[in-house]
């Protein structure tokens, strides 16, 4: 080894933290989010989709054509089928006077629909719990006699209450829609009941003359003051959710999940999020059909300021762009075919080099592993390219599932990992790296146990990643536990290498299952499970951590999430890309039964410390590039690691508490080695080098910032005198 290039000397690694509390700021750690319901029961949006103009709340979608409004209730999937009521305005008069209606085109402002009849309008406005409509009368029509409005009425729902305050439609234990009783409103603000009638296909609507005649204009006729049109009865039924992490440049998070309208018909609605988990702007419909659209998955293209969302729908998929205000663009078919292309994933772009998104599916027809990128122009249309087969099974081995790691980092690469299952039982996460091409760089197996390893999943920065799954040693034993290892890519060598097999939960006769993660950037991931309240139980809680990305080490304790006698099931999580920590994790909430879906989550801190780069000039580090664990107090195990090595090079690792001005052929010596730590490693093998580092656990480092750097020997280095090359330089905050 040479130590001799190197004009200082190393200091003790005491000496350096004996030094270190006195230039400490003390911060008190961010305050948590506690566990909430999405607020999609006050949601609802108005949107003109595929040439349709459409407005949607949690428990309905109503289509508006020039020819009328067709409402159809979400009563979920007990419903055997859609079941929607549909209103044609027929005429508008005085008793015995009544002048017939026009289609007319409606027109959409906010959140309100109109359509202009000369001195009528037809107005729905749509809200969280319905569509209010009423009528605004600018003149009187001719004649005298009550105010009468009649429309076209149809739908399946059995008339199962009429009275005077309004119309209930039923479908026998399931629900339905209600309309109510009729309200008059003058310009004063005086108002009048009316009455309402239905004969089975036409709705009557009727002011008193009295009123009528006194009347100061403009004249409301307004069925209900709020919501008229409103379901009755309904399973919420919000499923499959997926979040998806802003834009670098962004600060709202996108979730997508499916909304059963009924047993035929499943949509694929959307929402926004801020890190804090409240709904921004709209509720949106990404489909609106009558047919089965499931398993939503979406990712960001950062270059875009948008988002894609892909959807299965009869053994095909099918894509839509989402812009960051949550319009949605023109359906597009993604991958089709005889074949039977099911369970998609996307993994998104974060960086500014692309506009692709890297799509996985499986092929149950022919038992492969399919992947492609989905490219979405500047102009809106999308572009898919063909498939490539990226793993296949055979007659004794099915291929499962593919997840893709949430986005490729600034080198481009998404992990993919897919379980392999053998026999009855003996299942196996296998891992394949992706360029941005789709070009195959490695594939690996991720474990090589004797025991049966399911549901995996995978983030990571382009570089690590870390696989999360389940594990039991014996399939039939109801014990399952949570794993997770940490992978590595060698650009070098070109191989992945797979570091540990750690447990990150594992109680005794406790049913562990189906894992969550999503890693932040700096160094740490968010990893949750779902948890048997006892065994063969449905119930289930919802508990979750933090680990290390580079050795899946706890950072944080485990925190329990949900503690209900519901079932949790379907997690999602995603982390920010910016360095602010912020994650967000969600779930599918419901009954024993399966019914009355909803979404709840948590808003997450992670209090693992923090990071940022210091740029080095062009041709100083050679592709050398350093990563850190969790820097956080009491953390034994933190260290900083240098990767993208040739695996034989010595070098020096500098850790300082001050920057350092030193220069030297153009390249910048950040940390500073007269004023802290310089030791000198062995790169190991894989390309990577390491260095541990333990915090102690006192408080009065928190919030403390030092600086880290290497140096690797290369005589023909750009530094001359130092011979050698500097890695990036990191600037370290302890929490």
């Amino acid at each position: 080894m040479r130590t001799t290039t190197w004009p200082w000397a190393a200091l003790s690694l005491p000496v350096l933290l004996t030094a270190l509390p006195a230039r400490v700021a003390v911060q008190d750690p961010p305050p948590r989010a506690s566990t909430w319901a999405v607020g999609l029961r006050e949601a609802c949006g108005l949107q003109a989709i595929d040439g349709a103009l459409w407005g949607i709340g949690p428990d309905y979608k109503a289509s508006f054509r020039a020819d009328g409004v067709e409402f159809t209730p979400a009563l979920g999937a007990q419903a055997p089928r859609n079941l929607p009521l549909a209103l044609r305005l027929l005429d508008v008069g005085r008793d015995g006077a009544a002048v017939p209606a026009t289609a007319v085109e409606p027109e959409a402002s906010g959140l309100k629909v109109r359509y202009r009849r000369g001195s009528c309008v037809e107005r729905y406005d749509v809200s969280a719990r319905g569509l209010a409509l009423s009528f605004v009368f600018g003149a009187l029509p001719a004649g005298g006699g009550d105010l009468v409005v009649r429309l076209a009425l149809a739908t399946e729902l059995p008339l199962v209450a009429a009275a005077g305050d309004g119309l209930r439609f039923e479908w026998p234990g399931i629900g339905g829609v209600a309309i109510g009783g009729v309200t008059g409103i003058d310009a004063r603000g005086e108002r009048a009941s009316g009455s309402i009638a239905c004969d089975g296909s036409t709705l009557t609507l009727r002011l008193p003359a009295a009123f009528v005649d006194g009347a100061a204009l403009p004249l409301v006729l307004d069925p209900q003051i709020g919501t008229v049109v409103a379901v009755t009865s309904s399973t919420l039924d919000y499923q499959a959710p997926e979040v998806v992490a802003p834009f670098p440049s962004g600060s709202t998070f996108l979730c997508v999940f499916e909304r059963a309208i009924s047993a035929t018909d499943r949509d694929v609605r959307g929402i926004r999020l801020d890190s804090n988990g409240s709904v921004v702007g709209a509720l949106f419909a990404v489909t609106t059909g009558t047919g089965d659209d499931h398993a939503p998955t979406a990712a960001g293209i950062a270059v875009r300021s948008a988002w894609l969302a892909v959807y299965e729908r009869g053994g095909d998929l099918f894509v839509r762009s989402i812009s960051a205000t949550g319009v949605v663009g023109t359906e597009h078919t993604a991958v089709s075919g005889a074949d039977a292309q099911v369970e998609p994933d996307l993994g998104s772009e974060t960086s500014l080099v692309d506009d692709d998104a890297l799509l996985v599916y499986r092929n149950s027809t022919q038992n492969t592993i399919q992947a492609t990128y989905i490219t979405l122009f500047s102009s809106g249309p999308i572009a898919t390219a063909a498939p490539t087969k990226i793993a296949t099974g055979t007659s004794l081995v099915v291929v499962g599932r593919p997840r893709i790691s949430h986005d490729g980092g600034d080198a481009g690469r998404w992990l993919v990992v897919y379980p392999r299952t053998q026999g009855l039982g003996d299942t196996k996460p296998q891992l394949v790296l992706l360029d941005r091409d789709v070009t195959v760089l490695a594939t690996v197996a991720a474990t090589n146990t004797t025991d049966d390893e399911d549901s995996a999943v995978v983030d990571g920065n382009g570089t690590h990643w870390v696989v999360a799954f389940e594990s039991e040693a014996n399939e039939l034993s109801g014990d399952n536990d949570i794993h997770a290892v940490s992978v590595y890519y060698d650009p070098v060598q070109g191989t992945l290498a797979v570091f540990g097999n750690s447990l990150v939960t594992g109680l005794v006769n406790v049913d562990e299952i189906d894992p969550a993660i999503a890693c932040f950037r700096d160094g740490s991931c968010m990893i949750a499970w779902r948890r048997r309240a006892a065994p063969g139980s449905s119930d289930t809680e919802v508990f979750m951590k933090t680990i290390d990305q580079l050795r899946c080490f706890e950072c944080e304790p485990t925190v329990l999430l949900a503690n209900s006698n519901d079932v949790e099931t379907n997690l999602t999580a995603a982390a920010s890309a910016s360095v602010d920590n912020r994650g967000l994790m969600l779930w599918e909430t419901s009954t024993g039964t399966g019914q009355n879906g909803d979404l709840n989550g948590v808003a997450w801190d992670a209090e693992d410390g923090s990071f940022g780069q210091l740029p080095v000039a062009a041709g100083c580090h050679d592709g050398l590039f350093q990563a850190v664990g969790c820097a956080r107090i009491g953390n034994s195990w933190f260290s900083v690691r240098l990767q993208n090595t040739d695996g034989t090079s010595t070098g020096t690792f500098v850790l300082s508490t001050g920057v350092s001005q030193l220069l030297c052929g153009g390249c910048r010596l950040y940390a500073d080695p007269y004023e802290g730590l310089a030791f000198y490693p062995v790169v190991g093998g894989f390309g990577v080098a390491s260095f541990g580092l333990a915090i102690p656990d006192i408080g009065a480092l928190r919030g403390m910032t030092f600086y880290t750097q290497w140096l690797m020997h290369n005589p023909a280095a750009q530094c001359s005198w130092l011979q050698a090359d500097f890695s990036n330089a990191l600037t370290i905050v302890i929490e």
